[in-house]
Formats: structure tokens, sequence, C-alpha cells
């Protein structure tokens, strides 16, 4: 008898970026996962839990990092007054650093595209970006 497949129990769990991911990868990859062992497949599995990520959120590898994020540059801002660069950000991101990131923010942290983060690490930093793609307003926050 097959395993019964996983229910979110509450609205709240059901309405969640990580459930719709769950239901994502039942759908087009034939996982059943539950939201506890989503961490444990993207471990033991980086390469096909980063193309259901990419599938997810509609990312195309094809396309350049710089074209993937020039829609979300706008939302990156710096409260000092400094151009803020994507691509100082993007110079050591790589593409499975930009779908680590966006995954932690959609699924971990479930920014949505009217949150607003605040970040206090180095203004080169990529991990930030994962916030912008998720929809999320990055404001660097720490001194140039």
């Amino acid at each position: 008898m097959p395993a019964a497949l996983w229910r979110p129990a509450t609205e709240a769990v059901a309405t969640s970026t990580l459930a719709a991911f769950i239901e994502h990868t039942r759908a087009t990859a034939g996982l059943a996962l539950t939201p506890a062992e989503t961490l444990g497949f993207q471990r033991k599995n980086p390469e096909q839990w980063r193309a259901l990520l990419a599938d997810f959120a509609g990312l195309n590898r094809a396309e350049t990092l710089a074209a993937t994020l020039a829609p979300h540059a706008a939302r990156l801002q710096n409260p000092d007054g400094s151009p803020a660069s994507i691509a100082a950000m993007l110079k050591s991101a790589g593409w499975d650093g930009l779908l680590d990131s966006l995954g932690h923010y959609l699924l971990t942290v479930e920014l949505r595209p009217d949150d607003t983060l605040d970040w206090p690490g180095a203004r080169d930093d990529p991990w930030p970006l994962g916030a912008l793609l998720a929809g999320a307003t990055v404001r660097l926050t720490a001194p140039p």
C-alpha cells in the first residue's frame, strides 16, 4: 500500500509557499515530500532540488543572471544614496547560489512581494538576491 500523501493541517500551512512548492514537486516530479523532508531532499539532491525550484519560480537557466534579476533591480535600495549594484552582488553568486538564496527566502522565510528585508551584511554579498527574486524589497543598511 502506498504511503499517505502529506496534507496541510492548517489554513496557514496550506497557503504557504512551501505547501505550493510541495504540490509542484508532486505534480512535476512525482515526489511525495513533507515539509520536514524538503530540507533533507535539498541536501541529498541539490541539483534536482534547484531544478525544481527554478521551474517553480519560472526561472530559466539559459538567461544570464543579470537578465534574471533586471526586473527586480528597482527594489534594491540603498538608504545612504550611493548606488546599489546588483552586478557586484552577482559577481560571486552564480546560478546555484542564486537558487539557494531564493529557496531560503521563498520557502523557509516565506518572504512575500510586500515584504522588506533590511540587509546589514556586506553590500556585495549575493545572499539577499534571493529576497529580490521572491519579490521583496531589499534595503542595504550596512555602512559603505
